[in-house]
Parts: structure tokens; sequence; C-alpha cells
């Protein structure tokens, strides 16, 4: 008569398979410093007028940030399949699920303090370099008279330049015709 009691499931059953999946989870969570170790953090006792020296980009936070999505949803993977009653190893898929939302959790901390410092940085740059000019500012129009400058009449124009037709503004006296089709 065959046994009518399941085996007994042993640490080593549950744990042996997902072991490779956890190491990795551990690697992955050692490594999800990308903003720890890659940014260069602003210097606590900067002196007032100096240049900050530091890392104003999103691109390290940007990336831990990624991979807490990957990391997550790989959780999510692993612990639907950790559910699933057909599966043998329902241990291992939820030991490494877990392990996996732990990474994910490591991303998400080092991506926070990364948008930190980046904030504290660009703050210590902007005031290093004053507010500035406004963008739509820089590109300046041509002053009155000048050429580039609208006209209706060759007076409008300086003594060099004439009223260009059709555009309506200044252009040299001396410019090339333009061949006619």
């Amino acid at each position: 008569m065959p046994p009518t009691h399941a085996p007994a499931l042993s640490l080593r059953s549950v744990f042996r398979p997902a072991l490779p999946i956890a190491l990795a989870a551990l690697a992955a969570l050692v490594g999800s410093s990308c903003s720890l170790i890659g940014m260069q953090r602003l210097e606590a006792d900067l002196p007032a007028g100096a240049q900050p020296e530091c890392t104003s980009t999103w691109t390290m936070p940007l990336i831990d940030m990624g991979l807490a999505v990957v990391a997550g949803s790989t959780a999510v993977g692993l612990l639907a399949a950790s559910s699933n009653e057909n599966n043998d190893n329902r241990g291992g898929f939820r030991v490494a699920g877990w392990s996996m939302v732990g990474v994910s959790l490591g991303f998400i901390a080092s991506g926070s303090y990364g948008a930190y410092q980046r904030s504290r940085c660009r703050k210590a740059e902007v005031a290093f370099e004053g507010p500035g000019e406004p963008a739509y500012l820089r590109e300046g129009r041509p002053l009155k008279g000048a050429a580039g400058s609208s006209c209706q009449k060759d007076e409008d124009c300086d003594e060099d330049l004439l009223c260009g037709l059709p555009m309506k503004t200044c252009v040299p006296a001396n410019a090339p015709e333009s061949p006619k089709p």
C-alpha cells in the first residue's frame, strides 16, 4: 500500500532551487547603489561664493528608479509563481520573490537619496551662477534700422541699407539679386 502522507519538506528542499536566485538578488542589492556610489555630493562646508563641484544630472537616480521597477516586476512574477498550487517549489519562489522586493526597496532608497543630492547640488549651482538672463531674451531682435530689422520704406533702414522686398527687412544695398525662375 502506498504512503498516504505527503513527503516531509526540509529546508534544503525549499531553499536549494531558490539559492541562485537569492544570491543574484543579494548581489543586485549590493550593486543597487548607483546614486550612493556614482554621485559626487555637495561639500558640507562649501564657502559662500565658491563654485560647487557635484553631480547635478538625473542619470544615476533615474537608473536606480528604472532598476527598481524591473526588480519589483520580477518580484511580482516570482510571488505569483509561488502561489501556483501546481508548482513543486513554491517556497523557493516565495524566498526569491521577497528577496527581489528587498532589492527593489534598495533601488528606491538609492534613487531617492540620489534625487535629494542632485537637488542640493543644483540649488548650489544656481546660487553660484546667479539667476541669469531668461532664455527668451538671449535671442534679441536686430536694432531698428540695422540689417535684418523690419521696414516699410528705404528711409527706415540705416544709410548703407535698403528695404528689401518681399520680406520688408533691411538688407545691404549692394546685395546680389536672386535669379528669377
